[in-house]
């Protein structure tokens, strides 16, 4: 179903470009999803690992019928781990209360000394609505959600001057104490490929986009889907006065295996993916040799993502190791930072 526009507003500051953002331009990046979830002694050693590999974030996606709560999971890792980033991928703005998010991910920010992404997106799981009871609303609607959303985290984190205009959330709250602790602020990003809404969005109140292969992740495909999505976001940007580089271009990759010849992939996708998570992926997983995993990720690469979030099921950090000692440098060398 097409997306339903929204409306333009005019930004309500002037957006100053967050350090994550910069450090990301910079240099073609890697986080890591999932990983062993239903284990967290597993998850906290396998995290460990990814930070020790040299990669730059850790996410988690927001299915509680499926998953541990995500944000407890961050929450988790938090403590052990000292440099890389953390997100959700995507928190589902119609599960929790504003208000609820604002202050988890006010503490986790904490716990993390200011290492917190948080990943919003309206959610499109029928069947989960169902399952914990949540209305599965109109797209517009949810699309509204997640805009006032964004506002009341703003107010509530104290990054706003007023509290915003609500239809469909209402908190009456004043800003949190104790505030976040990351400066200038805990980045926002927001998934989807949608040209008319959801990039709008992005450019008006975010720090940067997401949107991958699948359809639960835009369904945008190769590089010139890319292209066209990008376009669009600048127009939006330039639309509202922000700076296109201001945006950090995320990519996600649902799922990813890498091993050293064809039979190890093979074997891989045996023992870690379910036969039917391969069933419906069929259009976005990415499995192969190092070699063609580079050739799956260079046109992406030129066409201008600059951040790629890849899902890994189980313990399979040797899809990691290989990923950051084979993959990314050579990716990094096809890599422009743009020009400040």
């Amino acid at each position: 179903m097409p997306e339903v526009s929204t409306g333009t507003r005019q930004p309500e500051e002037t957006w100053d470009t967050h350090p994550w953002v910069e450090i990301g331009r910079r240099a073609i990046g890697f986080g890591i999803v999932n990983g062993p979830r239903g284990d967290l002694p597993a998850l906290k050693e396998f995290v460990l690992q990814v930070e020790e590999l040299g990669l730059d974030g850790f996410w988690v996606t927001d299915h509680p019928v499926w998953y541990p709560d995500s944000l407890i999971t961050l929450a988790a890792v938090a403590g052990v781990t000292t440099r890389i980033r953390l997100g959700t991928l995507v928190a589902c703005v119609p599960y929790r209360n504003p208000l609820v998010l604002a202050r988890m991910a006010a503490d986790i920010d904490a716990l993390s000394n200011g290492r917190l992404v948080v990943g919003l997106g309206i959610g499109d799981n029928e069947d989960e609505f169902q399952q914990m009871g949540i209305a599965l609303r109109s797209i517009r609607e949810r699309q509204e959600m997640l805009e006032e959303t964004v506002g009341i985290l703003r107010w509530l984190w104290g990054d706003a001057p007023s509290a915003p205009a609500s239809r469909h959330c209402s908190v009456s709250a004043e800003p949190l104490n104790p505030a976040p602790v990351q400066r200038p602020r805990i980045p926002i990003l927001i998934a989807g490929g949608g040209e008319r809404v959801t990039l709008r969005q992005v450019a008006e109140h975010a720090d940067a986009s997401n949107f991958g292969e699948h359809h639960w992740a835009g369904g945008v495909q190769g590089d010139e889907g890319v292209q066209r999505r990008f376009a669009a976001l600048q127009g939006w940007c330039e639309r509202l006065g922000r700076p296109y580089d201001s945006v950090l271009k995320t990519n996600t990759t649902l799922p990813l295996i890498i091993a050293d010849t064809r039979s190890a992939v093979a074997d891989k996708l045996d023992r870690y993916v379910p036969p039917f998570i391969r069933e419906i992926t069929t259009e976005s997983i990415v499995a192969g040799t190092p070699d063609e995993v580079i050739a799956h990720y260079a046109p992406l690469v030129r066409a201008g993502l600059q951040q790629f979030l890849a899902m890994v099921y189980g313990s399979d950090i040797d899809t990691v190791r290989l990923l950051a000692q084979q993959v990314i440098p050579e990716l990094r060398d096809l890599h422009v930072s743009p020009v400040a």
